[in-house]
């Protein structure tokens, strides 16, 4: 048992997810901070909201791009599509932060600095499943004939394997 133990976190994906935890304690100080300090100086909560969602997708963005998934793009041309599926993915998440917000406030009378922290963890979710998944993808498939009858669909990381 300690054995498994000491494999899961020796291992790569362990050292990923504490990597996107600490990132994502950075990111959500940023929303949370410049949310609250803004809010503190009379600035309305929806304005302050959006300025702390823009600067934590920032925020987001490079530390997720160097320190999460170490993406390295080949091209400029990559980088842009890259930049572009962070900015569609974090979009929809910021769209959901801005209005759970509004929603947990209007709707159901939450405190404001709670609704923000709350909705936080559904973001923080959300953000890791589409960085992970959509953003910062490392498997590039490349598909070979074997025959003519049969074709194999190999990722980067079976490829690597074979050579």
């Amino acid at each position: 048992m300690i054995e498994r133990i000491r494999k899961i976190v020796a291992g790569k994906k362990f050292r990923e997810l504490v990597r996107y935890g600490i990132a994502g304690v950075v990111t959500s100080l940023v929303n949370i901070g410049v949310f609250y300090v803004l809010n503190s100086l009379g600035i309305n909560y929806k304005i302050s909201n959006i300025f702390a969602i823009v600067l934590s997708k920032v925020t987001a963005f490079f530390s997720n791009k160097y320190y999460v998934f170490h993406s390295r793009c080949e091209s400029f041309g990559a980088a842009v599509k890259e930049c572009l599926k962070f900015i569609v993915a974090r979009g929809f998440t910021g769209v959901v932060d801005y209005f759970g917000v509004i929603f947990m406030v209007d709707m159901l009378k939450i405190d404001e600095n709670i609704s923000k922290i709350t909705i936080q963890v559904l973001v923080i979710i959300l953000n890791y499943i589409f960085g992970k998944l959509l953003v910062f993808n490392k498997k590039k498939n490349k598909i070979t004939k074997e025959s003519d009858s049969e074709v194999t669909i190999k990722d980067s990381e079976e490829l690597r394997e074979e050579n």
